[in-house]
């Protein structure tokens, strides 16, 4: 079973049973959108990359969304980027995204046992 599978199974399972994964309400849209998307949590490779995008901080709020800066505030993880959207501080440096590109190659340097390089494509300010 591949990882993307595995990663659904864990959805649905928190979906059914009421309990949140990683403090996120799992509802269908979610795990919809979860399941049409393989680059979230798991990645894709696309030759010699690995094209991973992160899970909305709170994807129900996420998908629900219309205002574009209020979906940036569900969609990052990083609680000092979030103050500052709320603030409407909407200057914030892409630098900032850069500890989540550290935080996710991590993995990726202990499975192929050496640093691999990161890129960062895309974050929820950058929209």
């Amino acid at each position: 079973m591949n990882e993307h599978k595995t990663f659904i199974g864990e959805l649905k399972s928190c979906m059914k049973e009421g309990k949140l994964w990683y403090e996120q309400k799992i509802t269908p849209e979610v795990l919809s959108f979860v399941q049409n998307n393989q680059e979230i949590c798991t990645g894709v490779r696309q030759g010699n990359k690995i094209c991973l995008t992160k899970i909305p901080y709170d994807p129900k709020q996420y998908l629900e969304e219309n205002d574009p800066n209020l979906k940036s505030y569900y969609a990052c993880h990083c609680p000092l980027v979030r103050s500052a959207i709320l603030a409407g501080k909407i200057k914030i440096s892409p630098n900032f995204c850069y500890c989540s590109s550290g935080y996710e190659k991590l993995v990726f340097d202990v499975i192929f046992k050496e640093s691999v390089e990161v890129d960062l494509l895309e974050c929820s300010k950058w929209r």
